[in-house]
């Protein structure tokens, strides 16, 4: 008999450690995976304000960490523009932060339960006073925030860093232009950055001077591209056909050298612009 409890004492211990390690396993599977990526066109201006206050994004996501309140966005934001230029993914494993450089991968962990996650950051938000991120749907549901609706978390930055200046960023601290682009609640963000916006020449409707912020092969990617532009700069963009490739240009001009200088402007604000002849 005593054989026998201890026989059951040993099954009943190796279940339970089967299905801690089941548990274990089960949540280093979930999450966003980092990985090396440059840092976005979009929504990494220098400074900007949001209900009065400035806000400051980091030059590099290396060494943060921060304890605070985590909330949640799900479908009533679902496929809205996200200050990336990039639609939100309720599902996807994501988050809004304030001054983070976009994107920044981050673990972000549940002090209230020990649940953990690894999220990519391709937001701006919350503002809501005292809360530290947003998090997407998916990314609550796995923290068990979804029915609280806020929950206390610790967030800290991992490898591989985001940096916004030097060798390691892709595009280096570009100027953004100074429109209106939207936080994670769809809330106007002001622009305030310190670099000088120099607006291009007055542009004549007739030239055939124009600026070419890109070129493809297929239409649908072409006009995708012209309504990002529309939305995001607030720019008269069109598609060009020239029997090879579908041009996406704004602006026309009667002289090259009006031409090149709206190239000039818009390169500022972190376009690929350059001078095309509509003319054959």
């Amino acid at each position: 008999m005593p054989n026998r409890n201890i026989i059951l004492l040993v099954i009943f211990s190796l279940l339970i450690v089967g299905c801690g390690s089941k548990t274990k396993n089960k949540a280093s599977k979930h999450g966003a995976v980092p990985k090396e990526e440059p840092v976005s066109k979009y929504g990494n201006p220098k400074s900007y304000k949001v209900m009065g206050e400035t806000y400051k994004v980091k030059e590099t996501s290396k060494g943060y960490s921060e304890v605070g309140i985590a909330s949640w966005y799900g479908k009533d934001f679902h496929g809205k523009r996200t200050s990336s230029g990039t639609p939100y993914n309720m599902y996807s494993y994501s988050a809004a932060h304030k001054t983070l450089p976009i994107p920044t991968y981050v673990k972000v962990t549940n002090l209230e339960n020990g649940k953990t996650v690894n999220l990519r950051v391709d937001d701006r938000g919350p503002f809501s006073k005292g809360r530290i991120i947003d998090l997407s749907y998916q990314a609550a549901k796995d923290l068990g925030v979804i029915a609280k609706g806020t929950a206390k978390v610790k967030v800290e930055a991992l490898k591989p860093y985001q940096y916004l200046n030097g060798n390691k960023a892709a595009y280096g601290h570009t100027y953004t232009p100074d429109v209106s682009f939207s936080d994670s609640r769809g809330d106007k963000i002001e622009v305030t950055n310190e670099a000088a916006y120099v607006p291009p020449p007055t542009y004549q409707n007739s030239g055939t001077y124009t600026v070419q912020l890109n070129a493809y092969s297929s239409e649908y990617n072409a006009a995708n591209y012209q309504d990002q532009i529309r939305q995001t700069y607030n720019l008269p963009a069109e598609v060009h056909y020239d029997g090879q490739f579908y041009r996406v240009i704004v602006h026309r001009y009667n002289t090259q050298y009006d031409a090149e200088e709206a190239a000039f402007s818009f390169k500022n604000q972190g376009l690929s612009a350059k001078t095309f002849n509509l003319q054959p």
